[in-house]
C-alpha cells in the first residue's frame, strides 16, 4: 500500500494481487474515504485493488469546473499498475465516473454506479440552506440528514467525521460544482458505455430516486440493476453487506484482467 498527493488531496492505492481487479473510488462532494471502509476492507480481503482518496470530491483543486476534473482523475488513473480498472461513483463521483467511461469504454473494465446524479433531477446548492455556507456542526447534521436513510446511523462520530474535511474553501468549490451540475442530463452518455455497468440503488434514496434509475438502467448496453433495501444515498454506508455482496459477486463475473 502506498499513498501521494494529487490535485489537492491524498490518494492510497492497494494494489491488487493476481487476478484481482483494480476498483477506482470516486467520493461524493461531501463524503471523504471513511465512506467507503467496508467496501475496502472487502474488496481487499478478496484480493481486489483499491484507490480511494481520504478527502471528499469537493477538496479537489479542480472541482470547481468538470472538465479539468475530469482530467485530474484521468491523469490520476493514468499512474495505476492496472491497464483497465474499474470505476466505482457515488452522488457526483458517479457523475464523474458515467463521463471518464463514456469518453473511453474500453479503458475500464467495467463501471459500478450508486446514488449518481444525472437524470435531469436538479441537484441545487440552495437544497441545503444558509448551512452550506458555514462548515458547522449543523452542516454535518443536514448533509447526514439528506444522504443517509437510517436515522439511527446519524452519531456525533459520523456528523464530526462529515465536517472535518468541509473547509470554507471547499465549501465554495460544492457549491460551484453544484451549480455546474443542476439539472444535468446523463442519459446521451449512457449508449457509449458499452463496458458492463453495475447500478447499486439505496432503495431510500430521496436525492437519486430508486424508479428513475431502474427503469434509466435499460439504456446501457450492459447493465445490471441491484436494489440495496433500507438504505438512502449512501447504501455502501447503510447496508454494507449486502451492497459489498453485490459488488463482489459482480466483480466475479468480469473476465480476469489483463497484466501488462
Amino acid at each position: 500500500m502506498y499513498s501521494f498527493p494529487h490535485d489537492g488531496i491524498t490518494v492510497t492505492v492497494q494494489p491488487a494481487q493476481p487476478g484481482g481487479h483494480t476498483v477506482v473510488l470516486v467520493n461524493g462532494l461531501f463524503g471523504g474515504g471513511w465512506t467507503w471502509e467496508p467496501v475496502v476492507t472487502a474488496l481487499t480481503a478478496r484480493g481486489h485493488g483499491v484507490v480511494v482518496t481520504t478527502e471528499p470530491l469537493a477538496a479537489h483543486a479542480t472541482s470547481e469546473e468538470i472538465p479539468a476534473l475530469l482530467q485530474s482523475i484521468s491523469l490520476l488513473i493514468d499512474t495505476l499498475p492496472d491497464p483497465a480498472p474499474v470505476l466505482c461513483g457515488n452522488s457526483l463521483g458517479g457523475l464523474v465516473a458515467m463521463e471518464l467511461a463514456a469518453a473511453d469504454p474500453s479503458r475500464w473494465s467495467g463501471v459500478v454506479l450508486t446514488g449518481a446524479p444525472g437524470l435531469g433531477d436538479e441537484q441545487d446548492a440552495a437544497s441545503f440552506g444558509s448551512a452550506l455556507r458555514t462548515p458547522s456542526l449543523r452542516l454535518g447534521y443536514v448533509l447526514a440528514e439528506r444522504l443517509i436513510h437510517k436515522k439511527e446511523l446519524v452519531t456525533a462520530e459520523l456528523v464530526d467525521r462529515c465536517t472535518q474535511a468541509l473547509t470554507p474553501r471547499i465549501m465554495l468549490r460544492a457549491g460551484r460544482a453544484l451549480r455546474a451540475t443542476k439539472g444535468y442530463d446523463a442519459r446521451p452518455l449512457f449508449d457509449r458505455i458499452d463496458c458492463p455497468v453495475l447500478l447499486l440503488c439505496g432503495a431510500r434514496d430521496e436525492i437519486s430516486p430508486l424508479e428513475k434509475w431502474r427503469d434509466a438502467a435499460t439504456s446501457f448496453p450492459d447493465a445490471e440493476f441491484v436494489e440495496i433495501p433500507d438504505s438512502g444515498h449512501s447504501p455502501m454506508l447503510e447496508e454494507p453487506e449486502v451492497f459489498v455482496s453485490a459488488l463482489l459477486d459482480w466483480l466475479d463475473a468480469l473476465p480476469a484482467p489483463e497484466t501488462q
